[in-house]
């Protein structure tokens, strides 16, 4: 500001105001035209130039904005996407780990059933070769039987011999 500006403004005086009716201008008309014409020319340039400033200042603090503006938008969008990221590999995270769970249960589950089916081929086998001997013992005891029934047989034939001739 000015120190005009910064002054108190007083109202004039009588003697002030008499002083300025007295005064005359003596300046012809043409040339307070011209004189009008140029302070207007002046007037509008300094005007001009004044929204220009004000135009190219607004503008530039309009621009340095809309920079922060996008700065911030960037940021919030980054730390967004690293929210989301960071949500989506925990539950991937999650997932993978009760997938490994349950890949590790039913490998354990298949080598249980391998290991169980070995045991019922063993059981099998040694069940065959036991069916086997059995069956083998049981032909052979019948064999025994059958010869034993024959021997027996040709004894009984022989006491009837016997007695037959004891009785004659």
């Amino acid at each position: 500001m000015s120190r005009l500006a910064e002054q108190p403004v007083s109202e004039p005086t009588a003697e002030e105001l008499r002083d300025v009716k007295d005064f005359e201008l003596s300046i012809p008309e043409e040339e307070m035209s011209q004189i009008t014409r140029e302070m207007l020319l002046k007037l509008r340039r300094c005007v001009s130039a004044f929204a220009s400033a004000q135009r190219l200042r607004y503008e530039e603090q309009l621009r340095a904005r809309t920079a922060q503006i996008e700065v911030a938008a960037t940021k919030e969008l980054h730390r967004k996407a690293e929210e989301i990221r960071l949500i989506y590999q925990s539950k991937y995270e999650a997932k993978e780990l009760a997938l490994r769970r349950h890949y590790q249960r039913l490998l354990r589950l298949a080598n249980k059933i391998t290991r169980q089916k070995a045991e019922l081929q063993r059981a099998r086998r040694d069940l065959e070769q036991k069916l086997g001997a059995t069956d083998s013992l049981y032909r052979e005891v019948h064999d025994i039987r059958r010869m034993l029934a024959q021997r027996i047989g040709n004894l009984e034939g022989l006491d009837s011999d016997d007695e037959n001739q004891s009785a004659s």
